[in-house]
């Protein structure tokens, strides 16, 4: 293995338990260096369990926790090569900027004071604001008050960073441009940040690989792309963007193209993918929004449904069309507002289709059939 690939982070079959109560299952992965990974989950679902595992804040209670080869389970905090950055910057506010980046490389006492503002200095470059190193924390923004937490956390350059939903307290302008700023300043420190998140959005934008986590199981790792193309789960198909999820049954089987039978009496053919289903299986055909298209209608069979449009929704450049079927599953389908056809009217009725490669089929039927932004639903139901 290169060093570029070697392992930073490995977390050996870790259990974390409290009492009866079991917080994190059997977490095994590991995490690259100089790999953006962010672990991904609604409230409760053991991301932040895990990460303070990670950091020495908590003890595994089987398995595991290796830090570049090292087992460090049994290791404080304070002597593990990693660093971490809290919701809250916690700065020093009697002190510069420059004072709160140096504060770390001061205490450790192992470098001169040349050396240590030479380092500062150019940490201060990389999250652009060497310019601000004289001003109090007071006198800087909130975005800049955490390039300083980045900055104080990264100057001594840990094996890792681990960042604790940091971009919850920010508005939603300047946490879009703290995404891409987080992203550039770990492409030039390069080094490993584990980024925690219940902000799907967030994870998708910055990350090289994403843990996908419910009720302390690692539900699925992957790209981006995987994660959201190949869901490997009901839970991760909603939780993952927007999704239209059919309960379904399969009534035959070609090898690799299924037909199945919806609900809501809909007869589809969906590609079989990596899975082997039988006839009875009850599946369900996973249906991105952004894939779908109105039309008067159905021109390929098994590639459409027919319902009414109930709600039209501008979005600026898009706009969303919310079709419910005879047994009141409702789409949704995210479509260009400016070639929207003139035919496409709340009340009436009208069809949604796909191209072959758009369904994807999952075992099981969800919960909630239908149109799913699970991501919202999961937020809202934990506040």
């Amino acid at each position: 293995m290169t060093d570029e690939k070697r392992s930073v982070i490995e977390l050996d079959h870790v259990r974390k338990q409290y009492g009866d109560f079991v917080a994190v299952h059997d977490a095994n992965f590991s995490i690259a260096n100089g790999e953006f990974f962010a672990m991904l989950g609604p409230s409760g679902c053991g991301k932040t369990t895990t990460l303070k595992m990670i950091a020495g804040f908590e003890q595994p209670t089987s398995g595991r926790v290796l830090l570049d080869g090292d087992d460090v389970s049994a290791v404080p905090p304070y002597r593990r090569n990693v660093n971490t950055v809290f919701q809250q910057y916690a700065l020093f506010p009697h002190m510069t900027v420059f004072d709160n980046v140096a504060f770390g490389p001061r205490s450790a006492k192992k470098l001169d004071e040349a050396r240590i503002k030479k380092d500062v200095m150019e940490m201060l470059e990389v999250v652009r604001l060497d310019k601000f190193a004289h001003r109090k924390p007071s006198q800087l923004s909130g975005g800049q008050q955490q390039r300083v937490a980045l900055a104080r956390a990264l100057v001594n350059f840990p094996s890792a960073l681990l960042l604790d939903e940091p971009l919850a307290a920010l508005d939603l302008k300047l946490r879009e441009a703290m995404q891409i700023e987080l992203k550039r300043i770990q492409r030039e420190v390069g080094i490993s940040f584990v980024f925690v998140t219940h902000d799907q959005g967030e994870a998708i934008t910055m990350s090289d690989r994403i843990a996908v986590m419910s009720e302390g199981q690692v539900e699925q790792i992957g790209t981006p792309e995987q994660i959201y193309r190949s869901p490997a789960s009901l839970f991760v198909a909603g939780f993952i963007g927007s999704a239209n999820l059919l309960p379904a049954t399969v009534e035959s089987n070609s090898g690799q193209q299924l037909h199945v039978r919806t609900t809501g009496g809909a007869l589809l053919n969906v590609p079989q993918g990596d899975a082997t289903f039988s006839v009875g299986d009850r599946v369900c055909v996973m249906l991105r929004p952004e894939r779908l298209q109105p039309a008067q209608t159905i021109t390929t069979a098994g590639s459409g449904v027919e319902g009414t449009l109930t709600d039209l929704v501008y979005q600026g450049a898009t706009a969303r069309l919310i079709v419910r079927q005879h047994d009141d599953t409702e789409l949704s389908a995210l479509v260009d507002a400016t070639s929207l056809p003139h035919w496409v009217r709340t009340g009436e009725t009208m069809c949604l289709v796909w191209p072959n490669d758009c369904p994807y089929v999952l075992a099981g039927w969800p919960e909630r059939a239908g149109a799913t932004t699970t991501n919202v639903d999961h937020v809202e139901a934990a506040l």
